[in-house]
């Protein structure tokens, strides 16, 4: 009888093994699915094109009504987003027959309060002199939205994070003028967050240094496409 039950304990290596399963779950108890990069990548672009041709002086001339109905569009713009990713992330779950984890919903909630952060600022800036940098703002708030994320997903996500924090405090620093900037969160929305979908998933198979090297490579393509279109533009 305690032979048969010694026999069908686990060994202490197979235990081991459990338990460095169990905390590489816990650590990265939260994972993206693609078309949440692409989704708010080119929800995020179409919004900032559409906003600009849509609401001029011309057809808003008092300036108030200017400022809240385009901070009312940005707004629903997000929603729409929030609601559309929602709704996909946990089709996606239930075909793999997967849960919407609890961490998950908590850093969600969190992204939400960024979100209206964001959305907060672009109001406040038609009414103050900072509105200047209402891009470099959004930049560095998408950049604390994937930092977040990195600390309980892919740990790119978090580099991709601070990279992007980094690359706005250098636009301040090298006093880039406002259209710059509008072309580098463009390019950050438009490049950056949707080739992360293509990019997130193989480099977890790759070595650190390959991750660096993909990484200053996405940070350069940003860069230089939001140059190139702010040049040529």
């Amino acid at each position: 009888m305690d032979d048969t039950d010694s026999r069908s304990l686990p060994s202490p290596e197979e235990q081991l093994a459990a338990i460095r399963a169990m905390l590489s779950s816990g650590h990265r108890a939260i994972r993206l699915e693609p078309h949440t990069f692409w989704l708010w990548g080119i929800a995020t672009t179409a919004c900032i094109l559409g906003e600009r041709g849509v609401f001029t002086p011309s057809r808003f001339p008092i300036h108030w009504q200017l400022a809240t109905f385009q901070v009312l569009f940005i707004a629903s713009c997000v929603a729409f987003s929030v609601a559309l990713d929602l709704w996909l992330t946990k089709r996606v779950r239930r075909r793999r027959d997967e849960s919407y984890s609890f961490i998950q919903r908590q850093i969600g909630k969190c992204t939400l309060l960024l979100g209206g952060l964001g959305v907060a600022v672009v109001f406040a800036g038609w009414y103050r002199s900072w509105y200047t940098i209402v891009f470099v703002f959004w930049i560095v708030d998408i950049g604390l939205v994937l930092f977040i994320h990195g600390l309980f997903s892919e740990q790119f996500l978090g580099w991709a994070g601070l990279s992007l924090i980094a690359l706005a405090i250098s636009a301040v620093a090298m006093d880039i003028p406002f259209e710059g900037t509008r072309h580098l969160l463009l390019a950050t929305c438009g490049l950056g967050l949707p080739s992360l979908g293509f990019l997130l998933r193989p480099l977890g198979r790759w070595g650190i240094a390959a991750r660096l090297a993909c990484l200053s490579g996405w940070v350069a393509a940003i860069s230089i496409t939001a140059y190139v279109a702010f040049r040529t533009l």
